[in-house]
């Protein structure tokens, strides 16, 4: 496989019972019009015949020549329980090509998705590219999501609206790994919630992104009812509530204490970079 233009795509899986949504999830890779591509797909403590399960489902999607390759990896240790950051980390290692993107097995995207994110980069030498994915509402029944509605959201547009809030999910970006030191990849182990937000604060800091089709939608979020991830006009339950605090309290201090580039200050429109700059200081001074 042609390293030098291979996309590897890391995508998290800790759950059998929703193995259709992984199918789907997939099916949508196989699907992308761009190649060569390699899935790593990451799991949380499976065991070997969770593994083969895994594997016969998966393999009727896989049959063609052009289909993606895929590789099953399992995080295998005790802690952390919640291991959602050590399953992206562990796909990062294992990744080997050029270009690296993130989707959870909740999620899909369109087919020209990578294309486009792709060819941006390589059209403007940026380190990464973002597009736009919409919120759209299901029911999950045994075998499939029925989709209800597209649900409104915040609209990011650039690099200070992503500074400023989780504008762009975790499957709406691509990265390309020649311009970036191996070692700012990577997502925190301690979080458990925003880690895909905290992991783009420290790399959109220091390092150049473009946002041109950042109103191009390129694929989904499946906000199911019922769900964790759905929040009810009933509100956040008190724990949930004080955890979400806790988040806002860690990624506040993230951008107080992350330095912006150079190059990204120039990007910015800083007419005179500093050295002491940070996310916070930005923004506060564009609010004066």
């Amino acid at each position: 496989m042609n390293e030098t233009r291979r996309l590897d795509v890391v995508v998290r899986f800790h759950d059998l019972t929703r193995i259709s949504e992984l199918e789907r999830c997939i099916f949508s890779l196989v699907g992308q019009d761009y190649r060569p591509l390699h899935i790593n797909l990451v799991v949380q403590r499976f065991s070997e015949a969770d593994k083969d399960v895994v594997r016969s489902r998966l393999a009727p999607l896989l049959m063609g020549e052009q289909s993606p390759s895929l590789e099953i990896l399992n995080w295998d240790h005790e802690a952390p329980v919640d291991a959602r950051s050590a399953l992206i980390n562990m796909g990062i290692h294992a990744s080997k090509g050029r270009y690296l993107a993130f989707l959870d097995f909740d999620h899909v995207l369109y087919p020209e998705a990578y294309r486009l994110l792709i060819s941006q980069l390589e059209l403007t030498g940026t380190d990464l590219a973002f597009a736009r994915v919409r919120n759209v509402e299901v029911e999950v029944y045994d075998t499939f999501l029925r989709p209800k509605a597209v649900l409104p959201g915040a609209e990011g547009k650039g690099l200070h609206d992503l500074f400023r809030g989780n504008y762009f999910p975790i499957h709406s970006y691509v990265i390309d790994r020649s311009g970036i030191p191996e070692q700012f990849l990577f997502f925190d182990p301690n979080l458990t919630a925003e880690e895909d937000y905290d992991f783009l604060l420290r790399i959109c800091a220091q390092f150049q992104s473009d946002f041109t089709l950042a109103q191009i939608e390129i694929g989904e979020c499946s906000m199911k009812t019922g769900d964790g991830n759905h929040r009810s006009a009933g509100g956040r339950k008190p724990m949930q509530q004080a955890q979400d605090e806790h988040v806002a309290a860690f990624l506040e201090q993230r951008r107080r204490n992350t330095l912006l580039s150079q190059q990204v200050q120039r990007t910015l429109g800083v007419t005179l970079s500093r050295k002491d700059l940070t996310i916070r200081s930005l923004l506060d001074r564009e609010l004066c």
